[in-house]
């Protein structure tokens, strides 16, 4: 497919910015339903939708949506979706933690000192 897809490319202007990569869910269906839930249905007729191909062949994201999106993929890419939305928040409150702990480093040091956690420990006696 990846060398159907650099043949087709050099062929067809659009797709010079393209790139190929793994999916993060397998198989057409999960992975068609996972683009069109995250995205929108409006998605497919955008310039940088994702290109189909069937045996080798291009074919019409519309179709390919429409004949291969049933319930277990949906299920499929509602979990992923799901997934990432939970990694995403843990990610923000880790970015926040993270701030305030600066927040308080900077208030508790002299100013325009700045503390390292490099710098030697004082010993504790």
């Amino acid at each position: 497919a990846v060398q159907l897809f650099r043949q087709a490319a050099a062929m067809i202007q659009s797709w010079s910015r393209t790139r190929v990569s793994q999916a993060r869910i397998q198989g057409l269906g999960p992975n068609l339903a996972y683009f069109v839930l995250r995205f929108g249905g409006g998605a497919m007729l955008e310039p940088d939708a994702p290109v189909v191909f069937v045996n080798g062949v291009p074919a019409s994201l519309q179709d390919q949506c429409a004949a291969r999106i049933n319930e277990d993929a949906i299920r499929c890419a509602r979990w992923v979706l799901d997934e990432e939305s939970q990694q995403s928040q843990q990610s923000q409150r880790r970015r926040d933690r993270d701030q305030d702990l600066r927040d308080l480093r900077d208030m508790s040091s002299p100013q325009g000192q700045r503390t390292d956690a490099r710098d030697k420990p004082e010993p504790i006696y």
